[in-house]
């Protein structure tokens, strides 16, 4: 087994990078379009990684043992899958995944299907894998694997800044938004129509708009304005690449606002194909 700090790191990378392999190869057969599939930017996806080293070290002595293998690596990774959904759902007010049209899940998180994979890849990584980056990382010098052990790590903690940072201003974005939204409602309550959204009292307005004062249209298309202008504002590149790789990402917080930005993000990417 590797037991030096950065044989785990490399082994962490090599199996993240495995399992983003997987899901790009599995995202573009199912989707026909090539979509990097990873949280983050580099080709990655961490929970893999961790997935393999925690199926791999506990269950190293029942290699052997392909349904000890299968089970407990079925529990692990599903568990570790289930607590990575609901941390990042804490940290970022939003759930990157959710299973829940998926028969057998539990809360969307985790689902049967999906545990059973993972089953089957502990036992490959167990079997096959572990074995094969065992006898690579045995061929390099220990000074080089140290190095690429840590320039690995320092790209990976700039990756997670971007990515948090990005998520964050998006964040921000929708906010703003909600608090535009709130702002604009309560202007158009002296509309008639108390039952309808946003939208709908928009459309209403514009329509009667004829029928009201100068200053009151002028209060209202200044918000309006600064409402589409946020709404309708071309997105990072991050922000794009994380609405390409988790297609049905859900805000907890400001899910009226995630919904409108997305449906523009997916009209502009139809209009080009």
């Amino acid at each position: 087994m590797m037991d030096s700090f950065y044989d785990i790191v490399i082994a962490f990378f090599l199996y993240s990078f495995c399992g983003w392999l997987c899901e790009l190869v599995y995202r573009s057969i199912h989707g026909r379009t090539m979509v990097n599939p990873g949280f983050l930017n580099g080709p990655i996806c961490p929970i893999y990684g961790l997935c393999c080293l925690a199926v791999i070290y506990p269950l190293w002595p029942y290699r052997d043992n392909i349904a000890i293998l299968f089970i407990f690596g079925m529990i692990i990774c599903t568990a570790l899958e289930y607590i990575t959904s609901f941390i990042l759902e804490k940290l970022f007010n939003t759930r990157w995944w959710d299973y829940s049209h998926i028969k057998f899940n539990i809360n969307g998180r985790v689902c049967l299907s999906f545990s059973l994979v993972f089953g089957v890849l502990s036992v490959i990584a167990n079997k096959y894998l572990a074995p094969l980056f065992i006898a690579l990382t045995e061929q390099v010098p220990a000074q080089v694997k140290l190095i690429v052990a840590w320039v690995l790590l320092g790209i990976f903690v700039c990756d997670i800044a971007a990515t948090v940072y990005s998520i964050l201003r998006l964040n921000g974005k929708l906010a703003e938004l909600e608090k535009l939204s709130a702002e604009l409602k309560t202007k158009l309550e002296a509309l008639q129509g108390g039952s309808l959204n946003l939208s709908q009292r928009l459309e209403k307005y514009k329509e009667e708009a004829d029928d009201r004062s100068q200053a009151f249209r002028d209060n209202i298309e200044e918000f309006i304005e600064r409402f589409e202008k946020l709404r309708n504002a071309r997105h990072r590149f991050q922000h794009r690449r994380l609405f390409r790789a988790f297609p049905n990402m859900k805000s907890t917080k400001y899910a009226e606002q995630l919904d409108q930005i997305k449906a523009l993000f997916k009209s502009r990417r139809d209009k080009k194909k």
